[in-house]
C-alpha cells in the first residue's frame, strides 16, 4: 500500500511531531509514503527527514485547486514513475480539497483527519462532491468529536483513530517542594473573553506566590491582549512568552502545571502529552478530549469565571498529594487509552476499509 500525506500549513505548524511519527509509522509497517506539505512551512519545520517531501504551494483560488493538484501528479510521476499511490491523507482543513482533486487524479481513495469538530459541515461537502471512484473516509481522533460529527452531518463516513502519544516509564515528579512552581498557559486565544478569564485567575494565583513562573504560549498572548493584562496584575517579571511552544514541548513538559481554556472541539497533542508526562492539568471542558476526566485525569473548570480558574489552581498547590494522584491517573489513563501503536492501528484499518487488499502482508 501506498500513502500521500498531504497537510496544510496551521497543522504542521501545531502538529509536527504527530506528522513524524504517523510517518514513521508507516515505514515500521513496509507501507511506501510521501509527505506532501505547504512551502513555507519546509522553511520552519524538520519534516522531511523520513520520508521523501513534495512542497506546493498553498494559497490559490478555488479554481487553481486543478492546477495546484496536477502540479503535485507530475512532480510524483516524475519521482516514482511506476508507483500507484492507494491513499490520499489529509491532515488540516485546508489540505482537503487539494487531497480530493490530487485523489481523484491518481485514482486513490481519500481518508481526512476530522481533527475539529467544526469541521464536519465540510466533510459533508466533501462526501457529496466526491466522485464515485473516489471513496472518501473521515477519522475522527477523538471519541467526542465523533459525536459532534455525527450530530452536525449525519451520514458522513466516519471511522474513529483516537490519536496516541508516547508516555515516559513514570510520570514526572511535580510540585515538588524543593523546586521553583512552573505553569503553562497553552491557549489558542480564539475564544478571547474565555482565554482572558482563565490567564486572569491563573494570575490572581500567580502574584502571591514567591517562587513561580508562568510559561504563555505567544498565539494566545498576541489574540486575547495578554501581555497588558500581565502588567496589570503586577506578574511581569514572573512572565515568558514562548512562541511555537507546540515545537518546544520539552519545555512545556518540564513544567508542574498546564493549564488550557479552549472550549473548541478540537483534539491536540500538546494537551495528551502534558496528560501522558503527568502534568497536574487544569482545563475546560471535557467534552473537547475524552482523556479530560474529572478527578482522575484532571481538573476541569465548568464555568468561565476567573474565580474558577483561581480556585482551580489554588486546589492543585494546596492539595500537592492530591494533585500527584490525579497526575498519575492521567499517565496511566494515556498508556493504556492512547498508545501510538493503537493509534496507528486504528488508521490503517481506515485505509484497509477504503481499499481492500491493498495491504499486502
Amino acid at each position: 500500500m501506498n500513502v500521500l500525506l498531504i497537510v496544510d500549513r496551521l497543522f504542521v505548524r501545531h502538529e509536527q511531531r504527530l506528522i513524524e511519527r504517523i510517518a514513521s509509522a508507516l515505514l515500521d509497517e513496509g507501507l511506501d509514503a510521501r509527505l506532501i506539505v505547504p512551502e513555507a512551512a519546509m522553511r520552519t519545520s524538520a519534516l522531511g527527514t523520513l520520508v521523501p517531501v513534495i512542497t506546493y504551494a498553498d494559497r490559490g483560488l478555488s479554481f487553481t485547486t486543478r492546477i495546484r493538484a496536477g502540479s503535485i501528479a507530475r512532480q510524483l510521476r516524475k519521482d516514482n514513475p511506476n508507483t500507484r499511490w492507494d491513499i490520499v491523507h489529509a491532515f488540516g482543513g485546508q489540505s482537503w480539497s487539494l487531497a480530493l482533486e490530487l485523489a481523484r487524479l491518481e485514482r486513490a481513495a481519500l481518508a481526512a483527519e476530522l481533527w475539529r469538530a467544526g469541521l464536519a459541515t465540510r466533510a459533508k461537502n466533501i462526501t457529496q462532491s466526491s466522485p464515485e471512484e473516489t471513496p472518501c473516509l473521515f477519522l475522527a481522533p477523538d471519541p467526542s468529536i465523533e459525536d459532534v460529527a455525527r450530530d452536525t452531518a449525519p451520514g458522513i463516513p466516519l471511522h474513529t483513530a483516537p490519536w496516541g502519544v508516547p508516555s515516559p516509564p513514570s510520570p514526572k515528579d511535580i510540585l515538588s517542594n524543593s523546586n521553583g512552581l512552573s505553569v503553562v498557559f497553552h491557549s489558542s486565544g480564539r475564544s478571547k473573553s474565555e482565554c482572558v478569564s482563565a490567564f486572569e485567575g491563573v494570575a490572581d494565583t500567580i502574584r502571591e506566590l514567591d517562587n513561580a513562573h508562568l510559561f504563555v504560549n505567544l498565539e494566545a498572548a498576541r489574540r486575547a491582549g495578554l501581555w497588558g493584562r500581565a502588567r496589570t496584575a503586577g506578574i511581569l517579571d514572573k512572565i515568558t512568552l514562548v512562541d511555537h511552544i507546540e515545537h518546544l514541548r520539552e519545555l512545556a513538559l518540564s513544567a508542574d502545571i498546564y493549564v488550557t481554556p479552549d472550549t473548541i472541539h478540537e483534539q491536540r497533542t500538546m494537551l495528551l502529552e502534558a496528560l501522558a508526562h503527568g502534568l497536574a492539568v487544569i482545563a475546560t471542558s471535557p467534552e473537547q478530549c475524552s482523556a479530560l476526566i474529572e478527578d482522575e485525569t484532571a481538573y476541569i473548570v465548568h464555568t468561565h469565571r476567573r474565580t474558577q480558574w483561581s480556585t482551580k489552581l489554588r486546589a492543585v498547590l494546596n492539595d500537592p498529594d492530591h494533585a500527584r494522584t490525579i497526575a498519575k491517573g492521567a499517565w496511566k489513563h494515556i498508556r493504556e487509552h492512547r498508545k501510538v501503536s493503537t493509534h496507528m492501528g486504528a488508521m490503517i484499518d481506515a485505509y484497509t476499509q477504503l481499499v481492500p487488499g491493498a495491504l499486502t502482508v
